[in-house]
């Protein structure tokens, strides 16, 4: 017997039979589909935590690498459970009476549950992540992985929420599956998806598309708040040292009038956390940056943080220095600069 196929009575292996799916049972509930998955999320973090837990100096330095660990563990956990091997039920699905059946009320074979979990989970991992040493003006790679997360995670959501027929996320029509209560033995039909949805999903694949025409032309500039906060965040992008960093520009009003501020978050190593003289290095970047504006912000703030993001479980700890701009400037530039 091959363990990547449902195993049959001549097998001599003791199964749940599942009863044919006919027309006209009605879809597993959104609150229950969702309330299974928060489940599964949780569950999968746990090991994520433990080893963080056991090699904690160990797992911080490994920077977005850390989330290969969740590029495996998520498809396996989800497509091992949602195989024959455990009846098409994770945790969160068998403590809410749900499980995975083929259309035709038979259990999925190992290599389904696998291509079904590949696809449930890469969005969720691959979420706000670019391989390591990509620089953000890969405009292909940024562009492939905004596909993935925003295309395929948006369709599975979309389907999940609004086709109220059967409740068919994408990673179940790409391998022939529905998600049923434990117990149905009514069947969900296999008809088309209605045209409706499938002209949400050719929407939401073709959005990503055309903003990057729209947005990446010359004819749409950046405005000129932001102009600067872009080139300042590419700039720090490359800067091997950092994990990932991030830059914003914040403008708050109250009864005394605007309050603008820019912060630079850093991802950094566990050697680097709390360095002042990176912390320098960023705000002199800052300033830099800012020589030819007009008006700067009023406040500068620079953070670093540390941690792990494994892709299924994450955290961090941070450290903050904060100062007026001009208090950064007199600290960072040379005195001969200011003269």
């Amino acid at each position: 017997m091959s363990t990547s196929e449902p195993p049959s009575a001549a097998d001599g292996v003791p199964i749940v039979p599942l009863a044919p799916l006919e027309r006209g049972a009605q879809r597993v509930g959104r609150l229950r589909r969702l309330g299974a998955f928060a489940i599964d999320l949780f569950v999968m973090a746990i090991p994520g935590h433990l080893l963080a837990l056991a090699f904690h100096s160990t797992v911080s330095d490994w920077g977005l690498w850390g989330r290969l660990v969740g590029f495996v563990l998520a498809p396996l956990y989800l497509g091992v459970c949602a195989s024959w091997i455990t009846n098409g039920r994770s945790v969160g699905k068998r403590l809410l009476g749900t499980r995975v059946a083929m259309i035709d009320g038979g259990a999925l074979s190992l290599g389904r549950g696998l291509a079904r979990g590949m696809v449930l989970s890469f969005p969720y991992v691959l979420n706000g992540w670019l391989p390591p040493g990509a620089s953000p003006r890969s405009s292909l790679v940024v562009a492939a992985f905004t596909t993935i997360v925003f295309c395929v995670g948006g369709s599975i959501a979309y389907l999940v929420l609004f086709d109220c027929r059967t409740g068919r996320g994408l990673h179940d029509l790409a391998v022939g599956s529905v998600v049923v209560a434990a117990a149905e033995t009514l069947p969900l039909g296999t008809g088309r998806l209605p045209l409706i949805h499938r002209a949400a999903i050719a929407l939401l694949f073709t959005m990503p598309t055309v903003s990057f025409f729209l947005l990446g032309g010359s004819a749409n500039p950046i405005s000129a708040v932001l102009a600067p906060v872009n080139t300042l965040w590419q700039a720090l992008s490359v800067d091997p040292r950092l994990f990932t960093v991030n830059v914003m520009h914040n403008t708050t009003t109250s009864a005394g009038g605007q309050h603008t501020s820019l912060t630079i978050t850093a991802w950094v190593p566990s050697a680097l956390w709390g360095d002042e003289s990176l912390v320098r290095e960023l705000a002199a970047a800052a300033i830099a940056n800012y020589a030819s504006v007009a008006e700067p912000p009023q406040h500068l703030n620079v953070v670093l943080t540390r941690g792990y993001d494994l892709g299924v479980a994450s955290a961090f700890s941070t450290r903050a220095w904060s100062k007026p701009w001009e208090e950064w400037r007199t600290a960072v530039e040379p005195t001969r600069s200011r003269n």
